[in-house]
C-alpha cells in the first residue's frame, strides 16, 4: 500500500510528522488556542499576524519569512526526489502545482 510505502524508510520522528500531515493534526495556533485558550489568547499566525494560523496558513503564509522557509521545504524536496529517481518532468509539475497552492494562483 502506499501508506507502508511512505513510512518504510523514515525514521520514527519522520513518521510521526507525516501521520500528523496526512490527518492534519499538525500543531497550529488555532489547534493550540481551541484546546488551551489560556495558555494561547489568539489563534493569529505568529508570523504575519494577519490570520488564523491554520494546516493550510502553515505553507501559505505570505509572509517573506515565511515564504523563504517555503522556497527552501521545496528545494529539498525537489533534491530529494531527483536523488530517489523519480522522473524530472513529474517532479516539475509536482512543484509547480505546490506553488500555485502556495501563492493561491491557478493549477498549472
Amino acid at each position: 500500500s502506499a501508506h507502508k510505502t511512505a513510512m518504510q524508510y523514515k525514521t520514527m520522528t519522520q513518521q510521526v510528522s507525516l501521520v500528523k500531515f496526512i490527518h492534519r493534526w499538525r500543531q497550529t495556533l488555532q489547534r493550540t488556542h481551541l484546546v488551551t485558550p489560556k495558555k494561547y489568547p489568539f489563534a493569529m499566525c505568529n508570523i504575519c499576524k494577519t490570520t488564523i494560523e491554520t494546516q493550510n496558513h502553515i505553507y501559505c503564509c505570505n509572509h517573506p519569512a515565511s515564504r523563504e522557509v517555503q522556497i527552501i521545504a521545496l528545494k529539498t524536496m525537489e533534491k530529494k526526489a531527483i536523488e530517489q529517481g523519480v522522473n524530472k518532468f513529474l517532479v516539475q509539475s509536482m512543484l509547480k502545482g505546490l506553488h500555485a497552492w502556495m501563492h493561491d494562483l491557478p493549477l498549472p
